[in-house]
């Protein structure tokens, strides 16, 4: 990937990471329960992860971690149109088949999917940040709400990589991301993204993806149409300007805004 940084002037701080055998546990709590048959017990990874801090910001490997204080969960529902009927939907499912599970991608510490547990939807998050410890984090705002984050919903999160998922083919039922592919500058890269969300979205589930920009429709077309697994008929690609949800300016490319990708598979 491409990233830009965010400054020169940013205190680097190396953190070095454990092989991460990725094995997760349902959580014993009354919230969701997140399907252990989903999980890939055979990926694990090792790398060092760069953390940036910039004032009262946070960055993972020259991308701005983001999280409720940016993007309240009322924006990130508006962005990914989903409504309380969706989490109703979604909720029931979960009562009725254990295996349902809801992933959502390069999360941050957003209260996206610890609130979707709170209403009992089997849901996951997924991040390569959250297999820092918490105690390497910077002592700046950020960094203190990221800790407590992986704190508060430990028993919902998986350390991975959007690219290489530790989730097995076919094991999700709803695949969302919000703001990942709008910091990835190549295209063939936001494409590596979705063919990713393909590979892991159960026949009959449904992708969401926000942050395509409106040169990336016929790409996109194009790579559906050679996977030959989604329902024409759901496909649809629909703006949301930048100027209508707070953005900061570093992170915005020169486009007119920014587009939710919704499709369901077959």
């Amino acid at each position: 990937m491409n990233f830009s940084k965010l400054s020169s002037h940013l205190n680097r701080y190396k953190v070095a990471l454990a092989v991460f055998a990725v094995t997760f546990f349902a959580s014993s709590t009354s919230f969701g329960v997140v399907p252990k048959s989903a999980i890939n017990p055979n990926c694990s990874f090792a790398f060092n992860i760069e953390l940036e801090e910039y004032g009262d910001g946070l960055a993972i490997e020259g991308v701005s971690v983001t999280g409720d204080k940016i993007y309240p969960l009322e924006m990130v529902h508006a962005a990914l149109k989903i409504y309380p009927a969706t989490i109703n939907l979604w909720s029931e499912a979960s009562k009725a088949d254990p295996n349902f599970l809801v992933a959502s991608i390069a999360e941050g510490y957003s209260n996206f999917v610890l609130n979707l547990n709170k209403n009992h939807v089997n849901a996951v998050a997924i991040d390569l940040g959250y297999g820092i410890d918490p105690q390497n984090l910077p002592k700046n705002k950020s960094g203190e709400l990221m800790a407590a984050f992986l704190v508060e919903a430990k028993d919902f999160l998986i350390p991975g990589d959007a690219y290489n998922l530790p989730l097995i083919d076919k094991s999700v039922n709803v695949y969302v991301s919000h703001l990942l592919v709008n910091n990835i500058d190549d295209v063939n890269d936001r494409l590596e993204i979705l063919k990713e969300a393909l590979r892991v979205t159960k026949d009959g589930g449904e992708i969401k993806i926000f942050g395509f920009d409106e040169f990336d429709r016929d790409i996109i077309l194009n790579l559906l149409d050679a996977d030959g697994r989604y329902q024409s008929s759901s496909f649809k690609f629909e703006p949301t300007l930048t100027n209508s949800i707070h953005v900061p300016p570093r992170l915005q490319r020169k486009v007119t805004g920014w587009y939710l990708l919704k499709i369901n598979l077959k």
